[in-house]
């Protein structure tokens, strides 16, 4: 690595590699720190991340829980900063999602994924742009079940919900004489 002009189209390898919570995780990359755009490639590889394990750092999720999922990812994440330009980030790769079982906390099933595969092509996570190539979903499970007051569960489980039935407020009709 040097500041010397010529040398400004050195490339730099940096690596890392380890088993995270049993998670092979793999992360390579290629960057030209000095040249003006600062071009950084990382590619990433992640396979069998237990989902679970990770769901309490996030908000509360309700009455339901994730009782398995594991996520692959084999991807390409990139940083470019041309002068005078906002930074961009882009993101291409497969994403697979495997093994999903969504159940109320009391036990009861209501979604089984086998895989879900998603390919994401020239997306931009900064701008918040997304560009789907393919979504697979093999299997899916799905229950619902209708509650003795009328709710649909597990839709009223989710967090935020207040789809609960209300009575019906308003008169009955009578009839008028003529």
């Amino acid at each position: 690595v040097s500041t010397v002009a010529h040398e400004v189209e050195i490339t730099v390898e940096p690596a890392f590699s380890a088993i995270v919570n049993n998670t092979p995780v793999k992360l390579s990359g290629r960057t030209i720190p000095f040249h003006e755009t600062r071009k950084t490639v990382f590619d990433i590889l992640v396979f069998n991340l237990n989902i679970p394990e990770y769901l309490a750092y996030f908000p509360d999720l309700g009455s339901l829980k994730l009782n398995s999922g594991y996520l692959d990812i084999t991807a390409v994440l990139g940083f470019e900063m041309q002068t005078g330009n906002k930074p961009a980030v882009t993101l291409n790769g497969d994403f697979s999602l495997k093994e999903i079982d969504i159940a109320e906390i009391q036990g009861e099933s209501y979604l089984g994924i086998p895989q879900i595969d998603i390919k994401i092509l020239d997306s931009k996570p900064l701008e918040q742009d997304f560009h789907l190539e393919a979504v697979s979903l093999r299997e899916p499970e799905l229950l619902l079940r209708r509650s003795s007051d009328g709710d649909i569960l597990p839709l009223t489980l989710l967090p935020g919900n207040t789809a609960t039935r209300q009575p019906d407020k308003t008169p009955p009709e009578t009839e008028l004489p003529l």
